[in-house]
């Protein structure tokens, strides 16, 4: 049986820690109606006391900007609430509550509010990290910006953890390395900041080799001409590092549209095996594109 995963250590993350997953805010601004007869949307909350109606509007402005009116309505409502609550979790206001919106309609508008209760700041505390075997504790802490007293940012802690930390195991082959952070809070009631310990726990998975590589898409281009621009091999340990180099170095040619290690590649492995099949899926550029990329 043959598994295909995407794994931690080569997707893209969210930058948000599952521990601090959001609801989010909405603040007051307008989405176009689907009809002329449908009454004006606007957003707005209530109850924030750390953070101004105007920031919050910033944030989910932004992300109603990029949606299309082809999409879930209801979806990008809770998309765009998620992100404010990463806006605030980022600032270090790690239990933040969101109440459920509510809609309420006057004089032809329709408003959507949010009540905010942003609670206290939490700085860091203490930090452990287990199961980190090929690399120490030690070692794993030291990829860490913040240090105790510092205001305990979930973007700068997701961003070690999935980001930096999954890079490090890459270089070393294992593909499907996971962390899990759990957060222990210190707070009063009605205390304007804490304090949060951390306790990260690390799966490091297999080491894996790889067994093939193939190439889909590539066309006329002979196999052996795109193999010299890998610097990985048949039987090499994996290494995230030189698949990116790899592929730079492919892109480098202007032959085929950029690719990219967390879209245009597939990674599969027997279920079981610590050896992995490697698929680049290519897709050529127009020959008049690649004309105008030639010196």
């Amino acid at each position: 049986m043959q598994k295909h995963f995407r794994s931690a250590s080569l997707r893209a993350v969210s930058y948000t820690l599952s521990v601090f997953a959001a609801i989010g805010i909405f603040g007051a601004t307008a989405i176009n109606a689907q009809e002329a007869t449908s009454p004006k949307r606007i957003l707005d909350f209530e109850g924030n006391k750390i953070f101004s109606k105007q920031e919050l509007l910033e944030v989910a402005n932004k992300c109603l900007d990029g949606s299309s009116k082809s999409e879930n309505q209801d979806e990008v409502l809770d998309y765009c609430l998620h992100r404010v609550r990463q806006f605030l979790s980022a600032r270090g206001y790690l239990q933040a509550q969101l109440g459920k919106p509510r809609e309420e309609q006057s004089e032809g508008v329709l408003k959507t509010i949010v009540t905010v209760k942003e609670g206290a700041q939490f700085r860091l505390g203490e930090v452990k990290v287990s199961g980190a075997t090929t690399l120490t504790s030690e070692q794993v802490l030291g990829m860490f910006d913040l240090k105790a007293g510092d205001i305990a940012a979930s973007d700068k802690i997701a961003e070690w953890v999935y980001e930096r930390v999954k890079k490090s195991y890459g270089k070393f082959g294992y593909i499907t390395y996971t962390g899990e952070v759990t957060p222990e809070f210190h707070v009063k009631d009605g205390a304007r900041e804490g304090v949060v310990d951390l306790d990260v726990t690390v799966d490091e998975g297999k080491r894996f080799t790889i067994r093939t590589i193939k190439f889909e898409g590539n066309g006329s281009i002979p196999i052996d001409a795109l193999k010299r621009d890998l610097l990985l091999r048949k039987g090499d340990i994996f290494d995230e590092e030189l698949l990116q180099e790899s592929l730079t170095r492919i892109n480098r040619s202007g032959l085929f549209q950029p690719i990219d290690a967390d879209r245009d590649v597939d990674y599969n492995s027997a279920l079981g095996s610590s050896q992995v099949d490697l698929t680049l899926h290519l897709k050529k550029r127009e020959a008049a594109l690649i004309q105008l990329l030639r010196p």
